[in-house]
């Protein structure tokens, strides 16, 4: 039996150790191999706020033209609002959103698919504890939508929006 484990940068550096450990006893003709990952794909928690000035949402194509166009407001593909810290909403000041694929199984946004549109931020509004619904200005429908490049963005994810603009994937912003 081959067993692969994906690394990435900010794993835990034991991992592998404990993996081996309790697979041992129970697995003793294993073939063991390990691939490590260029970097993790997410940030955490306490991003930089003074390197972006957007956010990027997941979006469905149906909540792109029929509410973020229509309405010119985003609080996500759920309605309850976007989660943001308060000290962060100063300096937000692009909405961009990332159409998003259907998941087959759970038929609820499966993160990947592509960059189509963004939108200057004219105003927001608290709809509960920290969530948030944000007024946006006239879309603008980018002429090249900027793929996902193996990035998952099941959540927000806040970004410097002229890095976005110039980048050929969003694997180059994360």
């Amino acid at each position: 039996m081959k067993v692969i484990i994906e690394k990435f940068d900010g794993d835990d550096p034991k991992l592998v150790e404990r993996v081996v450990s309790a697979l041992g006893p129970v697995l003793p003709e294993i073939d063991l191999e390990v691939k490590a990952k260029a970097r993790s794909v997410t940030k955490g928690r306490g991003a930089d706020v003074s390197n972006f000035d957007g956010i990027l949402c997941p979006a469905r194509a149906t909540g792109i033209t029929g509410y973020f166009c229509a309405h010119r407001q985003w609080d996500g593909f759920d309605n309850k609002g976007l989660r943001i810290r308060p000290e962060k909403l100063p300096h937000i000041e692009y909405l961009a959103l990332l159409e998003t694929k259907r998941d087959p199984h759970t038929q609820g946004p499966r993160g990947k698919g592509a960059v189509v549109v963004y939108a200057p931020v004219i105003g927001h509004e608290e709809i509960a504890r920290n969530r948030y619904r944000f007024k946006v200005g006239e879309p603008v429908f980018l002429d090249q939508p900027i793929p996902a490049g193996g990035v998952w963005v099941r959540n927000r994810r806040y970004i410097p929006l002229a890095k976005l603009l110039n980048a050929n994937t969003l694997a180059e912003l994360f």
